[in-house]
């Protein structure tokens, strides 16, 4: 099974204000308030990456953090941006 690879989708702008992060979409002019997890999910796909390379990520800086909840609950994080046109899959 191919692993899902995503990226931000263009027009799709972030700014950080004190410690909140926000998502603005040109398309629908839409803004969204990112809690922690999702901000550093969104500053994991500064480039194109895998979910499978995301979670490790996660998985090192939450080493008490079970790798099967940390898989269920990005991709659920992943299938959400995506479903609000954030980030698209792009293999």
């Amino acid at each position: 099974m191919t692993k899902p690879v995503y990226q931000r989708v263009v027009g799709v702008s972030a700014q950080k204000i004190d410690e909140d992060m926000f998502l603005a979409t040109e398309q629908t002019g839409a803004i969204f308030h990112l809690n922690p997890v999702a901000a550093a999910f969104w500053h994991s796909l500064e480039s194109p990456a895998s979910l499978t390379n995301i979670v490790e990520v996660f998985a090192v800086a939450f080493p008490d953090q079970d790798r099967a909840t940390l898989q269920r609950e990005l991709s659920d994080l992943a299938m959400e941006m995506k479903k609000q046109k954030l980030i698209e899959q792009v293999a």
